[in-house]
C-alpha cells in the first residue's frame, strides 16, 4: 500500500536540442485506426550539418487501464538550441508507414513545432493525397497479390478480402478525385 502525503515532482532542467510532435489522425475516410496505433514513423531531423534519424512505432500505452498522450513526440539532440531559447532553422522528412500498407511523407516539416498529418483515403493507395491514375497502377502492378506481408499489397487490398481484384479497382474509380 501507498502511504504519506501526494508529492508534486517539476523537472527545472534547461531545455536542450531540438524537438517534433506529430499528431496522426485515422478516421472513417481511411483504413487506419484512431491516432495512427500502429503505425510506424521514420523522422529524418535536418539542422545544420548535423543529420539525426528516429523510428518510432505508435501505440496506445502499456499500463493497465492506461493510455499515453496519442502524439508522437520525437526529441533531437541536433543542433542543440540555443542557451536564450531562440528558434533557429532546421527540419524534418517524416515518413509515415501506416498499418494498411500506404505511406505518407511529409518534407521540409519545421522543428520544434507540432504537426497534424491525416491518414490517407481509403482508395488513395500511393498515398499521394488524391485518388487518381497513381493508384489504378499500383492496383495494378499488385494484381493477383496475396502476400499480405508486402506492403505495397496491404495498400492495394482496399476491400481487405486478402486478394487484389475487381473490388479493388471500384474502389479507386469511385473514389477517383482527378
Amino acid at each position: 500500500m501507498h502511504s504519506g502525503p501526494l508529492k508534486l515532482f517539476r523537472n527545472d532542467t534547461p531545455r536542450v536540442g531540438r524537438w517534433l510532435q506529430l499528431e496522426l489522425g485515422g478516421g472513417s475516410g481511411s483504413r487506419c485506426a484512431p491516432h495512427g496505433i500502429g503505425a510506424v514513423v521514420e523522422c529524418e531531423a535536418l539542422d545544420g550539418d548535423a543529420v539525426e534519424v528516429m523510428r518510432r512505432w505508435v501505440h496506445s500505452g502499456s499500463g493497465y487501464q492506461s493510455s499515453s498522450e496519442p502524439v508522437v513526440h520525437l526529441g533531437f539532440g541536433v543542433g542543440n538550441s540555443p542557451p536564450d531559447g531562440s528558434k533557429r532553422g532546421g527540419s524534418a522528412r517524416v515518413r509515415v508507414l501506416w498499418p494498411s500498407g500506404q505511406t505518407t511523407v511529409r518534407d521540409g516539416v519545421a522543428l520544434d513545432s507540432r504537426v497534424a498529418i491525416a491518414a490517407p483515403a481509403r482508395a488513395d493507395v500511393d498515398g499521394d493525397g488524391t485518388v487518381g491514375a497513381g493508384d489504378l497502377s499500383a492496383i495494378m502492378a499488385a494484381w493477383g497479390g496475396m502476400d499480405r506481408a508486402q506492403r505495397s499489397v496491404r495498400a492495394a487490398d482496399i476491400d481487405g478480402d486478402g486478394v487484389i481484384d475487381a473490388r479493388d479497382v471500384l474502389e479507386v474509380l469511385s473514389g477517383w478525385t482527378h
